[in-house]
């Protein structure tokens, strides 16, 4: 290299030298300028860029990158090493925080929203709940709403039902009943505990009851006292005052009568001689009914049975009450019995009412008497329990006109 020099003119030995020195200066200001720039990744929301600086300061990095920042937008500056680090924006979103009819909206960068709600001046309670988590990030439109939960104490009163009671009562009449005691409902409390959020009940707990006011019980007295009423009745015959001139024979007829599923014959009529000389008493067996009563059934008991003065016998074993209902069969027919239908051959549930059983059938007010009646028939509206009884009546019309009435029926044994 020197024998190259030496062998070169001066002029162009001076330039070349001079071109060195800047080569030489050129390399270390290159150099330095790389020691000294800062490699910034800007990261926004919808972005990121990377710029070359030799600033180290945000504002100037993003006055730099042309980037502007609104009052409530705020930054982070991290750095990775010593020449690279990341610039995150925060930009500012608008929120709305609720609460007891207030709205208030607030915008701040994306945070918690506790914060904003520290920032909307509302101040959270233990009492309070809101309709998200307090450590979630807010996004942009999001509705923030507090509420107060609201315990209460709540009272509800319940009716308690009385109950109808019996007493045998020896100065009424058997068969008869009268209300000696008004039923009352009592009144029970409950008492609850009850959560309000928002107008809506979230909880209710009961934590305790009593009784306010008991209830009366309805008392009602059952007759028990019977009147003993004469059974028959004699019928005298005057003697006759003067001698008949012929003497009439007596002209008897039979009839058959069907009990408990066997044929008797009774007298049904009887005539009798009678004489100057001698006087003949007649008694008639009958039962009895108060003045005025008419039975439909033809069907004679075969034992006599008084009836009290309310027309109620005296002696029953049990006493139910429903509807009852009329049905007719041609003559011949036979009931579920295998008898021949006929008036006071009635149809029953056999399980309520046993097939044999023998009854006293009338309406409660007593201004319709059925009569002495046989269980003998079942059919399908007993069956089904909406109809207590179906009496058997000798014609169409005649069930037609008794219809659907509500009737009491007396087990007579």
């Amino acid at each position: 290299m020197n024998q190259l020099l030496k062998k070169t003119p001066m002029v162009f030995r001076q330039g070349i030298s001079i071109m060195l020195a800047m080569v030489i200066v050129i390399s270390t200001l290159t150099f330095g300028l790389n020691a000294m720039i800062n490699k910034i990744k800007i990261i926004d929301t919808s972005f990121f860029k990377v710029i070359y600086t030799l600033s180290s300061s945000p504002s100037s990095i993003l006055a730099n990158a042309g980037i502007k920042l609104d009052s409530d937008d705020t930054y982070s500056m991290n750095w990775l090493n010593g020449r690279e680090g990341e610039l995150i924006l925060k930009r500012a979103v608008e929120v709305t925080v609720s609460y007891n009819g207030k709205d208030v909206q607030v915008s701040l960068p994306q945070t918690t929203v506790k914060e904003a709600i520290d920032k909307a001046g509302f101040t959270l309670t233990d009492d309070m709940v809101l309709n998200c988590s307090v450590n979630a990030t807010i996004t942009e439109g999001m509705a923030i709403e507090i509420y107060d939960v609201i315990t209460e104490t709540v009272y509800e009163d319940e009716e308690i039902p009385f109950e109808t009671v019996t007493e045998k009562s020896s100065k009424l009449a058997k068969g008869t009943e009268k209300v000696a005691v008004e039923g009352k409902n009592g009144t029970k409390r409950y008492t609850y505990t009850r959560t309000v959020i928002n107008g809506e009940t979230v909880s209710n707990e009961l934590v305790g009851e009593e009784i306010i006011e008991n209830p009366t019980n309805r008392k009602i007295l059952i007759g028990t006292k019977t009147t003993t009423i004469s059974a028959t009745k004699p019928s005298t015959t005057k003697p006759s005052t003067t001698k008949p001139s012929t003497t009439t024979k007596p002209s008897t007829s039979t009839d058959k009568v069907e009990n408990n599923g066997t044929s008797t014959e009774t007298d049904k009529d009887t005539s009798t001689e009678s004489t100057p000389e001698s006087s003949e008493t007649t008694t008639k067996t009958v039962y009895y009914t108060k003045a005025g009563y008419k039975y439909v059934s033809s069907l004679k008991p075969s034992k006599d049975f008084l009836l009290d003065e309310n027309g109620i016998p005296v002696n029953y074993s049990k006493k139910i009450t429903g509807k009852a209902t009329a049905y007719s069969y041609d003559a011949g027919s036979l009931t579920a019995t295998g008898k021949k239908v006929r008036t006071g051959y009635v149809a029953v549930n056999p399980k309520q009412i046993p097939y044999g059983t023998k009854l006293f059938i009338r309406t409660p007010d007593g201004k319709y008497v059925y009569g002495y009646a046989s269980a003998e028939d079942t059919g399908g509206f007993v069956k089904k329990g909406k109809i207590t009884v179906d009496l058997f009546f000798p014609s169409t019309s005649a069930c037609y006109k008794f219809g659907v009435r509500n009737v009491e029926i007396y087990v007579l044994n």
